[in-house]
């Protein structure tokens, strides 16, 4: 049987706790819209939303449209809005597997009945309404025209208003007051103009874990139920539970050889032994997800210690000082981002070590890493390994 050098853990049992640690903090009219875009973040779109689905989530959320037809195809059956942009010619895809597209302007309105004319039925669409972020949705100075045109349109459904924080991640929260209190607004201007029946949604994880747009409809949760923070700074939660990590990555030691003093390590020649030192092989690189910016920089976890990465990142392999590390043999199981004994090396730290947010290393995860996912710490289902392709 094929076995994995490289692999990614995802922990159902911690996902789960986190999407409890939410519904606790919720009211019973809330309803969580679980963001599975990116590949669910990197964990892995198909089996994340088949898992959230059974445990209760109300719908989903993708960016693109192929990440709805994706879902569609794998049997999930429960509402999937997609935010992002859809090209007027593909409107008939979106009637075939019944998605949920987002609407900001008349033309693609136009477009999209006159798609669902041809069909004969009604699709249901979202309003996004650009309260200060200023990429996708309608201003408020044209949303008079907007909901003037959708009344002409008589097969589409405005079922629901939405709009997306810029900085609810900050502490300072002021500016994203003033984007709930904006929205507030807009969301009364859509139902003077007649359409009622519309559930509202802005909260995201960051405006989750403030309190700030709770009461809404549906919150939008991604990061808080893959175990992470938006923000390593947060302060002053309304969540005050914490959330749990979900993700561990691993590989194991590859090789393992001893240089002497004044040796250099890796392309470029970035890195030169200062002493005689044991250099450890790992068979992971940037085309895995493990960039090129840790070169020199991070930390792996061997034996429940750290070792230091040296030298620069290659495409398949980096390499590691563990001089310090008794015993280490070919084989050994290496996490780089998780835990091993006492030793934890966060997403948060993942984040620091490659200037970023916490979001992008589980997103840059490349697919040709297995991802096995564990529930009661058995393995519950694998995607990628190579008894499944």
């Amino acid at each position: 049987m094929y076995k994995p050098h490289t692999w990614v853990e995802i922990n159902f049992d911690a996902m789960g706790k986190n999407l409890d640690i939410i519904k606790n903090k919720l009211n019973n009219n809330n309803k969580i819209m679980a963001v599975v875009k990116a590949d669910a973040y990197g964990f892995g779109a198909v089996e994340v939303a088949r898992y959230l689905t059974a445990k209760g989530v109300s719908a989903l959320a993708v960016s693109v449209l192929s990440e709805g037809i994706e879902l569609r195809r794998a049997g999930i059956s429960i509402p999937i809005i997609i935010f992002n942009y859809i090209p007027e010619d593909n409107c008939d895809l979106v009637l075939h597997y019944d998605l949920t597209p987002t609407v900001y302007s008349c033309s693609f309105a136009r477009a999209l009945n006159a798609s669902a004319s041809r069909w004969g039925k009604q699709v249901d669409i979202h309003l996004n309404i650009d309260t200060g972020m200023s990429r996708l949705g309608v201003l408020s100075s044209e949303l008079d025209t907007l909901l003037g045109c959708l009344k002409n349109f008589k097969y589409l459904n405005v079922s629901g208003v939405y709009s997306h924080f810029a900085v609810a991640d900050f502490n300072d929260t002021g500016y994203t007051q003033t984007q709930h209190q904006q929205f507030n607004k807009e969301v009364e201007k859509v139902k003077s103009a007649g359409f009622k029946n519309v559930v509202t949604h802005m909260a995201n994880s960051a405006a989750l874990l403030r309190g700030i747009a709770v009461e809404r409809d549906f919150v939008r949760v991604g990061a808080a139920i893959y175990g992470f923070y938006p923000n390593n700074k947060m302060q002053n939660l309304w969540m005050k539970e914490k959330i749990i990590p979900v993700l561990t990555m691993k590989t194991v030691v590859a090789h393992i050889k001893t240089l002497p003093k004044d040796v250099y390590v890796s392309y470029g020649c970035t890195y030169k032994t200062a002493k005689e030192t044991v250099v450890a092989t790992l068979p992971i690189g940037y085309a895995d997800g493990y960039r090129r910016i840790l070169s020199n920089k991070a930390e792996v976890l061997i034996g429940g210690r750290r070792a230091s990465i040296i030298g620069t990142v290659t495409m398949d392999q980096c390499m590691v000082d563990v001089s310090h590390i008794k015993d280490v043999e070919v084989g050994d199981e290496v996490v780089l981002c998780g835990c091993q004994g006492r030793e934890v090396i966060s997403l948060a730290e993942m984040a620091e070590w490659t200037e970023t947010i916490n979001y992008e290393f589980p997103c840059l995860i490349n697919r040709r890493v297995p991802r096995y996912y564990l529930k009661n710490n058995k393995l519950l289902v694998n995607r990628g390994h190579l008894d499944n392709l």
